[in-house]
């Protein structure tokens, strides 16, 4: 995995997170958070916050974030696919796995804990 600067953890309408300056592929992202104990924002997370969090919404760039979320389907590409956060309309949609976009992720919850 290639180094990866990150930013000073951010405090935005009450959510600590932090987001590395270059943008990775999903298995990068999901390392990178993990080896920092943080986790990646779930599908339903993010729309929640970007809906309903107008501070949060408005430190967003224009961008594609991973979520935590994996694409399931007996298709070949869904199983190399995930799920993104669209911050140019609050969409989510599922892009191939080893494609570049944005990380942003928050502290990891205690073991037990499922997000949706």
């Amino acid at each position: 995995m290639k180094a990866v600067s990150m930013f000073s953890p951010k405090t935005i309408d009450g959510i600590t997170y932090f987001e590395p300056e270059d943008k990775m592929t999903y298995d990068e992202a999901l390392e990178w958070a993990k080896t920092r104990g943080l986790r990646l924002l779930t599908r339903g997370e993010w729309c929640d916050l970007f809906d309903y969090k107008k501070e949060f919404r408005k430190s967003c760039q224009n961008v594609h974030y991973w979520t935590a979320s994996v694409a399931f389907s007996d298709s070949p590409f869904s199983q190399e696919s995930a799920w993104v956060f669209s911050s140019y309309n609050g969409s989510i949609h599922v892009i191939h796995r080893h494609g570049l976009s944005a990380v942003r992720a928050i502290l990891a919850e205690p073991e037990g804990h499922r997000g949706y």
